[in-house]
């Protein structure tokens, strides 16, 4: 994920749960341990926030 619009830290949350923060020049990235629908949210110390949901599909190998 990344965040664009600003050069503050950003906070990350999944589905309300605190995830992280980092700088907004960094891209985060995220592992789902199950499928679903998710929603995240990343908001900075400035007050601005935006979230989306997400639907996790886990692939199978197939050999």
């Amino acid at each position: 994920m990344e965040a664009r619009g600003t050069d503050a830290e950003v906070n990350w949350m999944v589905n309300g749960r605190f995830i992280g923060r980092q700088d907004a020049t960094q891209p985060r990235t995220v592992e789902f341990a199950e499928a679903g629908r998710y929603d995240i949210t990343a908001f900075d110390n400035y007050g601005r926030y935006d979230r989306i949901s997400v639907s996790v599909q886990l692939s199978r190998c197939l050999r």
